[in-house]
Parts: structure tokens; sequence; C-alpha cells
């Protein structure tokens, strides 16, 4: 799917100038409490992630391809059951190593990336611009219960959401900032589940052409 995107992305540059590499950090939203994560019990999480963008700019209009990265990692030792989580008991009976006591351990991670397409406005040095991003985004999670039962989950869909962004241009090169509306990993499949993701994201990348 993300060759067929990249093949499409780079024929019109058969015939326009200004092809565009960037590469950056960017950071993505966390779900509500309870969405795979609960400040109750033991729970690391990592919502930043490297991502990178291909894509080309004619005049005021500019597309892309863009991969926010693995952002979204967690590992979750659940100390209670999935409907009493909420209700932050201390978990003090869960063993975090053996899992005893525990109702189990959840890792996961997220996984977005898609078509950016919208206009650029220059203002001398500076440059704005605004957009929709339309992206596949997913979660993969491995879970493993007290008894040593595993399962593995691979959910993903697809959506949209406007971004803005903020630049600094030079003669062939950019430092550009981007806020996305809603990005999540994914309700598509998993019965209504977001993953670890979900808001707003952010990226800061350097884009050179």
């Amino acid at each position: 799917m993300r060759l067929l995107l990249l093949t499409v992305l780079w024929l019109p540059t058969l015939l326009f100038a200004g092809v565009e590499v960037g590469v950056g950090r960017c950071k993505l939203g966390l779900s509500e409490r309870g969405s795979w994560w609960n400040d109750s019990y033991q729970t690391s999480i990592d919502l930043y992630g490297n991502c990178w963008e291909l894509g080309f700019r004619k005049d005021w209009f500019r597309v892309g391809y863009l991969d926010l990265g693995g952002g979204g990692r967690f590992v979750n030792t659940m100390a209670a059951r999935d409907v009493d989580q909420l209700q932050s008991p201390d978990g003090s009976n869960c063993n975090s190593s053996t899992l005893e006591g525990c109702i189990g351990r959840a890792v996961g991670k997220s996984h977005t990336y898609g078509i950016t397409l919208g206009g650029v406005k220059d203002w001398g040095f500076l440059s704005t611009e605004l957009g929709v991003f339309a992206y596949r985004s997913g979660v993969k999670i491995s879970w493993q219960d007290q008894l040593g039962n595993k399962a593995y989950y691979d959910w993903a869909g697809y959506s949209a959401t406007p971004y803005v962004g903020l630049g600094v241009t030079g003669k062939h090169w950019e430092v550009s900032a981007r806020a996305f509306g809603d990005v999540k990993a994914h309700e598509n499949g998993c019965g209504g589940c977001t993953g670890i993701a979900q808001g707003s994201a952010f990226s800061l990348m350097l884009r050179l052409r």
C-alpha cells in the first residue's frame, strides 16, 4: 500500500519541479484514561517518534506522503479487570515481574501514515499552510495474562483530519511545524477502541528541496 502511494506521488515530479524531502520528530496525542492505559497502574507511554515526508510543491500547491512514525508505544500492567480500571484500586497485589495477582500486561505500538494535500503561502522568509491529512492509522498490541495465555491484535482504519503549518524558509530548505486536528489509532475493526493515540498530533521537520 505504501509503495503504491509513493509511486503515485513520484509521477507528478516528472512534470513539475519542486521535489521535497523532510525528516523530523512527531508527537501523537494521548487517548482517554482507560483506553489501554491507566495511571493507577504501572504504565510506560512514549508518544514521540521519528517521521519523514516525500512530496512536491508547485507555487501555492503542496502534496506529500507523510509517515508520522512509530509513536504511541506503551507497556501497561493491568492490576484489575477492565471494568474496574477506572475505580483506581492501588494494585498492590500485582507483581509486575511475574504478573502474579495481575490481570495481565499489554504492549502496543501505533503507526500512522498517509497523504497531505494543501496550500502554502509565502510571506518573505516565513510560510503558512493549511490542508488535509488523509491517513491510515493502526495499533498492534501483544497481550499476556497472569496464566501465561497470549494474544495479538492488529487493528487499523482510515480517516482524515485538517492541519495547519508554519515554516521558516530558505532557498533550498524549510523548517516546518505542523499541528494536526485528530489522529487516532484506530477505531475501525476493534469494536470502538482507539489504542493509545488519539487527539491532536504535532510535527517538526527539516524539509529540503
